[in-house]
């Protein structure tokens, strides 16, 4: 009988310790696979960038400044205006896009100031801006100045509402824009070779 005792309690021992190993065993398989999970997801490049390479992500926002006055009076649709980037943009430590570099920003709408009161509107579209190694970066982003027309204009009837004159649409030297990266944008080089690259792109930049 005491035999048998014994045997039972190896048997059931045995039988606790193959169930916590299996246990165990689960756990680590189910541990792997979330790693794995991770590891792809982080290395899988996004549509568009080579496996590999540093990118700058959709919707990075850029902050901007125009550089002069720009009036509805003084300009036409399709002009375009001088704006820059204000503070550098880094990629892991890296200057990809420096303070003050030009960005493309155009004229999209333009109402200049009429007669009747009738005021200004200016639309500012920003374009684009290139990277310290001449890649093409596509911008989202629209400023619109609009100024309040005079409502009383039309109740001075047709000769008076000529002396009338709506205000133009300006925007001033130093106001301040906001842009966002429209897609992921490939910098064409390799995250290790970044700093390298764009290190020599500023030496040659700075070049006389």
């Amino acid at each position: 009988m005491q035999r048998f005792s014994r045997l039972w309690q190896k048997t059931a021992a045995l039988t606790l310790r193959s169930e916590a190993w299996g246990h165990l065993l689960c756990l680590a398989g189910l541990v792997a696979c979330l790693m794995l999970l991770a590891h792809l997801a982080e290395a899988s490049a996004p549509e568009g960038v080579e496996e590999g390479h540093a990118y700058i992500p959709a919707g990075t926002e850029l902050s901007l400044r125009l550089e002069r006055d720009v009036s509805s009076k003084d300009v036409s649709e399709g002009d375009c205006v001088p704006v820059v980037v204000l503070g550098d943009l880094r990629l892991n430590g890296v200057v990809v896009i420096r303070s003050k570099a030009d960005v493309r920003a155009v004229v999209a709408k333009n109402r200049p100031a009429g007669v009747y009161g009738r005021s200004g509107l200016l639309v500012i579209e920003m374009k684009s801006v290139q990277t310290e190694n001449g890649i093409t970066v596509p911008l989202r982003g629209t400023e619109e100045k609009k100024v309040a027309h005079h409502d009383n204009a039309l109740t001075q009837g047709v000769v008076g509402g000529l002396f009338i004159k709506g205000a133009q649409a300006v925007y001033k030297k130093g106001s301040f824009f906001t842009a966002v990266v429209d897609t992921d944008v490939d910098l064409g080089v390799s995250k290790e070779d970044l700093a390298q690259v764009m290190c020599e792109q500023e030496k040659v930049a700075a070049a006389p």
